[in-house]
């Protein structure tokens, strides 16, 4: 980062002697002030052309472009996006109103620090407010998501006025790849939940995430749970977001938490002694949670992963209720895309209910015994291709089902020579 503030610097004093003037903008400006390191630079040069600026950048280091319509140039090892304002002549107070929040309008003069507050930005990060400019939301919908995520992290509030042109604005047209990139920032942040609650009510919860609104006031069993599935699957994502660095996948993780009980919207009864329950929601819930995720991603493996972790999201859980045998969690975890991250969405999903107790405590270790047993046996030898081909077994689909038949034998420690006995008599040459 210092070498990207040496580099800005540097921009600068040759901005100057050419009659410009460099600021720093947006998000970088907002991030020091609140005392949080940025994860890009942006820098804004007024009083200059595209041709001079490339020169300038060219003396500095290795520009390269960046956008669609509107240039920007970032410096190769740097951390640095440089532009000229979209509109030539501009003054920086009009510079400035092209930004969506008054806490992003914020801009920093680069060689003197004095910074430029044209909308009451220093206020309003100061109170930790959301509030926007102008048509801002209405130029680009996808800002309706952003300012969701800026209640997120770091925690901001969002102005009534803005809440109220949220719900005005249609987010349908939005590109899906910025919606999901909001998406994925708010749910890698400390309170995702906060996002979703920020949209309750928008048209861009109702469009883009409506299944996820569906679970609103759809009840559950009073004996297990404390509010509607909407509010359960809130504290779940705060849960997860709270462990997810222990997640081989945080995202796809996050993904999943967000989406575990989606199916209970098309399946919860009541029936009329009174009892409340969904069955069947992990496979319906699987099928939703591809429809909502084919709305936002192409991301084929993100897919299989969520819908798989939705699909047996309750397994271990009910084995550890049940009692079940080793031989079942082993047919579990080989089912599932991801078992260590199975594990850790299931006890998200049980701490957030009135079924955890101090007793989940042997169910956590018992998990992780079985985890590292099951790992244990996909590491011994236990019957190879070219062992079934010498039985008989034909090459091509047919030995593909008999090593997936040699695999769950061995999962569940039966005895090798039987298991080859039986894949002779089913698969080998009649």
């Amino acid at each position: 980062m210092e070498q990207s503030r040496a580099a800005a610097r540097r921009i600068a004093v040759l901005a100057a002697e050419k009659g410009g003037r460099a600021y720093f903008v947006g998000g970088c400006v907002r991030d020091r002030l609140l005392e949080r390191a940025p994860s890009d630079i942006d820098i804004e040069v007024h009083g200059m052309g595209d041709k001079q600026l490339e020169r300038l950048l060219s003396a500095v280091g290795t520009p390269g472009k960046a956008g669609k319509g509107f240039e920007i140039y970032n410096l190769s090892g740097t951390c640095l996006n440089v532009s000229l304002p979209k509109k030539p002549g501009v003054s920086l107070c009009e510079a400035a109103a092209r930004r969506d929040f008054t806490v992003n309008a914020l801009m920093e003069d680069v060689l003197t620090g004095e910074v430029l507050d044209f909308f009451g930005g220093k206020e309003d990060l100061k109170e930790r407010v959301i509030r926007h400019i102008g048509r801002s939301l209405s130029e680009d919908p996808v800002r309706v998501l952003r300012a969701a995520r800026f209640a997120a992290d770091p925690a901001f509030e969002i102005a009534p006025e803005t809440k109220s042109y949220m719900r005005r604005v249609n987010t349908e047209g939005a590109p899906p790849e910025r919606v999901m990139n909001e998406l994925s920032r708010a749910l890698l942040s400390p309170r995702p939940s906060r996002f979703f609650e920020a949209l309750k009510g928008t048209e861009a919860l109702s469009f883009w995430f409506r299944e996820a609104e569906a679970l609103i006031d759809v009840p559950q069993n009073p004996g297990h749970h404390t509010g509607d599935a909407w509010e359960h699957t809130m504290l779940v994502l705060d849960e997860a977001a709270a462990c997810r660095e222990q997640a081989e996948y945080p995202l796809y993780f996050m993904l999943a938490a967000l989406c575990h009980d989606l199916g209970k919207s098309e399946t919860t009864v009541k029936e009329p002694h009174g009892r409340i329950h969904a069955p069947g929601h992990p496979e319906t819930g699987a099928e939703t949670a591809r429809a909502f995720l084919s709305r936002i991603t192409r991301e084929k493996q993100l897919k299989k992963y969520v819908c798989n972790m939705v699909r047996f999201h309750m397994e271990a859980n009910r084995l550890w209720k049940k009692g079940k045998k080793k031989k079942d969690y082993m047919l579990l975890f080989d089912r599932t895309v991801c078992p260590g991250d199975l594990l850790l969405l299931a006890e998200c999903d049980i701490k957030t209910t009135l079924l955890y107790t101090e007793d989940y405590s042997f169910a956590r270790k018992l998990h992780k015994d079985m985890l590292k047993q099951y790992y244990a046996l996909l590491e011994k030898p236990y019957i190879r291709g070219e062992e079934l081909i010498e039985l008989g077994v034909p090459e091509g689909p047919l030995l593909g089902e008999a090593l997936g038949f040699a695999r769950r034998q061995m999962l569940k420690e039966a005895p090798r020579e039987e298991t080859l006995e039986k894949i002779e008599k089913k698969w080998g040459k009649r």
